[in-house]
């Protein structure tokens, strides 16, 4: 994650937006695997994601979320894919629907393994749980961060969030 985008998640998960009460889930496309694309299909997959990234940026999530979404079911086997899927994710944390972003994040999890997100997508996924109240998920979800990627600035991240716990 860069400074810009941590400075953008922090910014985001501040604001305040009506809480969506329905988790949408979506069917579960394979393992994604990232192929070879044409020169004018990695534009076209640029544009889109920058599209998608913009609205982000401009605070409009619903949209934004939207927009990543059609992106990876346009784009499941691109470069940008997973890190769609996070700012899917993101989006409906940014809302403070937290059972829709635990969802997300899972996501993220199942269809994009190989993903350098994935400490991030669990240690939000833990901040989801523990928004919701929820300390028993919160924990196991640490836990398993914890034994996964001991070795990150999630895993501090996530020894603190433990003590509060």
């Amino acid at each position: 994650v860069t400074k810009r985008e941590e400075v953008m998640v922090e910014q985001a998960s501040q604001e305040v937006a009506a809480p969506v009460e329905e988790v949408v889930t979506r069917t579960k496309p394979p393992v994604a695997v990232i192929k070879p694309m044409s020169e004018k299909e990695r534009k076209a997959e640029q544009k889109a994601y920058q599209k998608a990234y913009d609205e982000l940026r401009a605070k409009q999530y619903n949209k934004a979320r939207d927009s990543f979404i059609a992106f990876t079911q346009k784009y499941p086997s691109g470069r940008y894919a997973h890190i769609a899927q996070y700012w899917v994710a993101e989006s409906s944390y940014a809302q403070k629907n937290y059972k829709q972003a635990i969802a997300d994040y899972q996501y993220l999890l199942d269809v994009y393994p190989f993903s350098p997100k994935k400490a991030e997508a669990e240690l939000k996924k833990a901040f989801s749980y523990y928004e919701l109240g929820d300390n028993v998920n919160t924990r196991k979800t640490l836990d398993h961060l914890l034994a996964n990627y001991p070795d990150t600035t999630e895993a501090g991240q996530a020894k603190r969030l433990l003590k509060k716990l």
